[in-house]
């Protein structure tokens, strides 16, 4: 939730305005984009288990390309997988839902 941009942003995929943009999660990257746009678009979007709690990270073009080589090399595991399908569950609830 702290990558919501509180302004309205254009979206980087779609040139829009409507709806909610998020920033890229790269550290000093001002990219926005839309949730929706982004998984369309292929930009990297993953989510990971710290603590107990769900950190969901989302990358702009440029830097889905850095993170997607360098998640190609880790592997996940089981209780990852599990995870990241429930979450994917609810996103798709939601996203009905809108």
């Amino acid at each position: 939730m702290e990558t919501i941009a509180k302004e309205m942003n254009i979206c980087c995929v779609c040139r829009h305005r409507h709806g909610v943009c998020i920033k890229c999660s790269a550290s000093h990257c001002q990219t926005t984009f839309h949730p929706t746009c982004a998984r369309s678009a292929g930009f990297c979007m993953n989510v990971k288990a710290l603590n107990g709690k769900m950190q969901h990270k989302a990358y702009c073009e440029k830097h889905s390309l850095e993170q997607k080589a360098k998640t190609g090399t880790q592997k996940h595991g089981e209780e990852e997988i599990k995870s990241m399908r429930q979450v994917r569950g609810q996103l798709e609830r939601l996203r009905l839902i809108c």
